[in-house]
């Protein structure tokens, strides 16, 4: 059967845009997760980290608990985002900066996705309860529309962390194998508190590429006890026990520990894999057109 010219060119033309189509960034709900470096010249706090976990090292009963800065191992970081955008799962292997031995294996859902205009008026949180949200600016003041910059909260989405199914588990052969932290959403200054995680340009708190970040809290305390330690203003986070000294001895004594962290990353979309099929059938089509028109 012979194709005409028109037709291939018109094959050429739908695989290309097609192909181009599904590559975007707009469509695209899978990323790579990288660490947010700081850019000194919009932001003001300390980047180079994937997830900052400065509470590891005071912890002695954690197996080399002494490392604070985590990145994603051998490009493993992934972050899925549903295609209504309403949930996401991070996944990958963290992996210490200063000691290579120290590895958490991360499983994170969140959960209850919204736009600005829905998150930034009252919403019902995962517990039911009435929420007004708030955003978390950590870029300098001039980088954002409202003071003349480029970066404009209102586009971000918004995530709650489902706290039923976020862990750091300590990876095979590592220093914290055997070790699983459960991950909670802070600061709880009104049960799930006035920030969540926030994903966008610039939401990553270190740089104007696009990220996501958010704060979290962790414990190993049994069961019951986690729940009584959602308080987390510097004064009464430990009030059941008097004071964090007192503890930091309960958890030493076999009931587990507690820490906070960051999270700040960079993401990067990438393709579905349909696009690289639908591309490289227009380019294959476009190679027997030019072969074509030499003879």
């Amino acid at each position: 059967m012979k194709i005409s010219r028109k037709l291939t060119y018109s094959l050429v033309a739908t695989g290309l845009c097609a192909g181009l189509l599904a590559a975007s960034p707009a469509q695209a709900l899978t990323y790579r997760v990288t660490e947010a470096d700081r850019d000194s010249s919009v932001a003001n706090y300390s980047g180079g980290h994937a997830f900052w976990l400065p509470d590891n090292g005071s912890h002695t009963n954690i197996p080399n608990g002494n490392s604070s800065n985590f990145v994603f191992k051998n490009d493993s970081g992934r972050l899925n985002v549903s295609d209504d955008m309403t949930s996401a799962r991070l996944t990958g292997t963290l992996q210490s900066v200063g000691k290579a031995s120290s590895m958490w294996d991360v499983d994170i859902m969140f959960i209850l996705g919204m736009d600005s205009a829905t998150y930034s008026n009252d919403h019902i949180d995962p517990n039911g309860n009435t929420h007004d949200g708030k955003v978390k600016r950590e870029l300098k003041s001039s980088q954002y529309v409202d003071n003349g910059g480029t970066i404009d909260p209102e586009t971000w989405r918004y995530f709650y962390m489902d706290e039923s199914n976020a862990t750091l588990t300590g990876s095979a052969g590592s220093g914290y194998e055997g070790t699983t932290l459960d991950l909670y959403q802070r600061p709880n200054g009104r049960d799930y508190g006035k920030y969540v995680f926030q994903m966008g340009e610039g939401a990553n708190g270190k740089n104007l590429n696009l990220g996501l970040s958010g704060w979290l809290g962790y414990t190993t305390a049994q069961t019951g006890e986690q729940d009584s330690q959602r308080s987390y203003s510097r004064t009464s986070r430990y009030s059941r026990w008097g004071s964090r000294s007192n503890y930091s001895n309960y958890c030493r004594n076999g009931h587990g520990y507690e820490g906070v962290g960051d999270i700040n990353i960079d993401l990067e979309p990438i393709p579905e894999p349909i696009s690289a099929g639908l591309t490289m059938m227009g380019l294959g089509a476009l190679t027997v057109v030019t072969r074509r028109r030499r003879k």
